[in-house]
């Protein structure tokens, strides 16, 4: 069973905590054996910085109903407990070893006994006595290293000079060679943790998440901690004693996980040639298993003085040639592994994994989007498979994939040497990368542009924000960001059927209606089964809502996720045949229930609760407008020859003075309006006001924000509810047009003016009336309804 170090004001003590415990279990055992309340205690992590841990951070309450393994505590691991009472240490001492308190001047200060023989003390002595001799034959008689990954680590370590200290971890495999029977260490990858690093000295950085990850995408490509490397300067020696310290701490952990391999536990060590510059040498060694026993028992530290040295604790020593010494070299802790590079089975070796990815956690690679984009751009003529085979590129994919469906397949694609089946993959992994269209191109969905540019065209485009950076910046929700790229995949490619609906006979009628009642173009059905379908493969939705749908489309539990999308995918279709400008329109809410699969009842609900409105406009050019929960609206441009949403306009908001007078209407219903409805827009026109209508919702609504003026579409006598619907137009527009520093109103409605984004919409289709635009001409309307009696 694990056991904890305790460390408190009366000493270090030792908790034994059954398997699988969580913080909770360990905070009723300290209570019930080492007598200290729940009340008064204060539990916090150690920080491992060096040699020596550091108490960190307190744990939380939320945190004690979570294994000690989700918490990143491990067997051997310290904690620290904290209280204000008066107690006596409850650490549990063997026969061997009964004092609390060191032997110290030669006095014995005797605890739980009360006679000493000198049997009693040689037995002590004899614990506290540590024999060293040559350091034995190392368990690993090899080991093999991929030159890439190698070759990695060595070349920042050039970069820098040589001029600080470097950590990797090692990540292979216990191997066995068939011809010779010898066991060994296969290094695949190397990854590079959190750290601090000087010339002298190194420090593990806290990184749970780092940490979660990283053992996460090793154990899905079948790999483990097998060694960990350390670079440092040029010096006349290969170890000081902190790091022997530390990489007998880790290969305590490998034990501790697999007593059986654990033991080959390496330790290469990286160096600077004193006399060649740009010159380094690797060569590989391992601690001795007295070592790593010692260093778990803190038996010893590094000399103040001299860092090649171990001196012992205050109560201990170690004897050399049978003398009693305090200190001693280094050379008697490790073994050297003299076989660097085995051809295993006589063939040489190559790792499945390549290194080309930037590299987490350096100071001068910072991986990011745009590290990404030109990763995936300077490879497109090679496999995809061979693009995904790097760790370090699957680490930072594991920030938008699904760590629990998309991930694992992935990683088992890489594992398996299988370039099939591969396309999905390749899609969304360019999607978020900004290269949708190189993907799709091979598709035949959607061609790249192939033709060069006038250097005068492509002036002021080297510096540019696209939508998947905005959106990796803007939001930390890896699963929203997911869904939001496939929305703008969606969008794009229902750009292009609009483009191209001409050439190839997409205009005219489907022959359907659709759930509202209107009749379908051609162009409708293919819109909506885009949507549908990019949304299903984001693994982000539960449940989706279309115009063209008469029932909610509840998403199977293997590809759901945590939202709800209502959308309208090609609103104002009407005016596809005559090459007006159409449009999508979408609200994203995240589900309520918890059961398998959503419900309906998830996305029934107040538009306040809308995570993400947007709607894209397919004219002249394509646009896409996004805003966000309690956001500002941001404003997107299609740019063609990249195939990818650019950031163009910031903060969107009204004009402050409400902008040019423009109302925007269909006007020949007029005689079916409200008196309030039919005297606002007298009120316009004599007041000289310009008419400007398209019939296409997205259209008028992102002239009346950009221009000012009112946009309205009422309630009359034939349509009594309305026209428009409330989850996928009504909704998202209004909190655009909020958000943009308008209001959006129903007008007279049920009995009542209301906000429109209070309204409580009972069935998925249902409508209502709207009026939304600047302040200075939607209160004028509201204005006129004070005092109306309602019909």
């Amino acid at each position: 069973m694990p056991v904890l170090r305790v460390r408190t004001k009366d000493g270090t003590e030792r908790l034994t905590v059954p398997a699988g415990a969580t913080l909770g279990d360990v905070r009723a055992q300290i209570e019930n054996e080492l007598k200290v309340p729940r009340t008064q205690a204060t539990l916090a992590r150690s920080d491992q910085a060096g040699p020596v841990a550091k108490k960190g951070a307190p744990f939380s309450p939320s945190d004690d109903l979570l294994p000690l393994s989700a918490l990143g505590v491990a067997n051997g691991d310290m904690v620290f407990l904290d209280y204000t009472m008066e107690r006596e240490n409850q650490a549990h001492y063997v026969e061997k070893d009964p004092f609390k308190t060191l032997v110290s001047e030669g006095e014995l200060r005797q605890q739980g006994k009360d006679k000493w023989t000198l049997t009693d003390f040689m037995l002590y002595r004899s614990s506290k006595e540590f024999v060293l001799g040559a350091p034995p034959e190392p368990h690993a008689k090899f080991v093999q290293t991929d030159q890439r990954a190698t070759q990695a680590f060595i070349n920042y370590m050039i970069a820098t000079g040589f001029m600080q200290k470097r950590i990797g971890y090692l990540y292979g495999r216990w191997v066995t060679d068939a011809v010779t029977g010898d066991e060994g260490v296969q290094v695949h990858t190397i990854y590079e943790p959190a750290q601090e690093c000087t010339s002298e000295d190194v420090q593990l950085l806290p990184d749970a998440e780092g940490d979660a990850k990283l053992a996460q995408v090793a154990a899905m490509l079948g790999l483990v901690q097998v060694g960990v490397i350390i670079g440092h300067p040029a010096r006349e020696y290969a170890f000081t004693i902190n790091e022997i310290m530390l990489a007998s701490q880790l290969h305590a952990a490998a034990l501790a996980a697999d007593p059986e391999h654990g033991k080959r536990f390496a330790r290469p060590v990286l160096r600077s040639e004193t006399e060649i510059d740009g010159v380094a040498t690797v060569e590989a060694y391992q601690m001795t298993d007295q070592c790593v026993e010692l260093v778990s028992k803190e038996a010893f530290s590094q000399s103040k003085t001299d860092p090649r040295v171990a001196k012992t604790a205050k109560d201990c020593c170690f004897l050399v040639e049978k003398k009693e010494v305090r200190k001693a070299s280094f050379e008697m802790f490790i073994a050297r592994v003299f076989d660097v590079g085995r051809a295993l089975d006589g063939k040489p070796f190559n790792s499945f994994l390549g290194s080309g990815f930037a590299i987490e956690n350096r100071p001068t690679e910072p991986q990011d989007a745009a590290k990404m984009t030109s990763y995936l751009r300077n490879r497109r003529k090679e496999p995809f498979l061979r693009t995904v085979s790097d760790l370090h590129f699957l680490l930072f994919l594991a920030n938008f994939l699904d760590v629990k469906s998309d991930l694992p397949v992935l990683c088992a694609k890489v594992v398996e040497n299988k370039g099939d089946e591969l396309e999905g993959f390749q899609m969304m992994i360019n999607c978020y990368a900004g290269l949708e269209q190189i993907a799709l191109s091979r598709r035949g969905t959607m061609s790249a542009a192939k033709a060069a540019k006038p250097v005068e065209d492509v002036a002021g485009e080297t510096d540019f924000n696209s939508l998947t950076q905005w959106l990796m910046t803007n939001t930390k929700d890896k699963e929203l960001t997911v869904l939001m790229a496939q929305l703008a995949l969606a969008c794009k490619a229902t750009s292009r059927a609009c483009a191209k609906a001409g050439i190839a006979n997409l205009f005219g009628m489907y022959g359907e209606q659709n759930s509202s009642g209107d009749d379908q173009k051609k162009l409708d059905v293919l819109s909506n089964d885009i949507f549908i379908n990019a949304l299903l493969k984001s693994g982000s939705c539960c449940v989706l809502v279309s115009e063209e749908n008469e029932e909610p489309i509840i998403v199977p539990e293997e590809l759901a996720g945590r939202f709800c999308v209502a959308f309208d995918p090609l609103d104002g279709s009407s005016n596809i045949d005559c090459n007006v400008s159409t449009g999508t329109i979408f609200a994203v809410y995240e589900r309520l229930s918890t059961s398998p699969l959503g419900t309906v009842e998830d996305i029934l609900r107040t538009g306040n609760d809308i995570v993400v409105a947007g709607y894209c406009m397919y004219g002249a050019a394509t646009e896409l407008v996004l805003c966000f929960k309690q956001g500002k609206v941001e404003r997107f441009a299609l740019d063609p020859s990249l195939g990818e949403f650019i950031h163009t306009h910031a903060n969107v908001r009204f004009p402050a003075d409400g902008g040019k007078k423009i109302y925007s209407c269909n006007e020949g219903n007029a005689l079916l309006w409200d008196e309030t409805c039919k005297k606002a827009v007298q009120h316009f026109k004599s007041s000289g006001y310009a008419a400007r209508y398209v019939g296409s919702m997205v259209s008028d609504v992102h002239r009346t924000i950009l221009y000012g003026g009112v946009f309205i579409y009422p309630a009359d006598k034939k349509s009594t509810k309305g026209k428009l619907r409330v989850l996928y137009e009504g909704f998202p527009m209004a909190l655009i047009v909020e958000s943009a520093g308008g209001i959006a109103s129903t007008g007279m409605f049920n009995g009542s003016v209301q906000r429109m984004l209070d309204l409580v919409p009972t069935n998925i289709h249902e409508r209502c009336p709207v009026i939304l635009g600047s302040p200075r001409d939607v209160n004028l309307i509201l204005g006129m309804y004070k005092g109306t009696d309602v019909q």
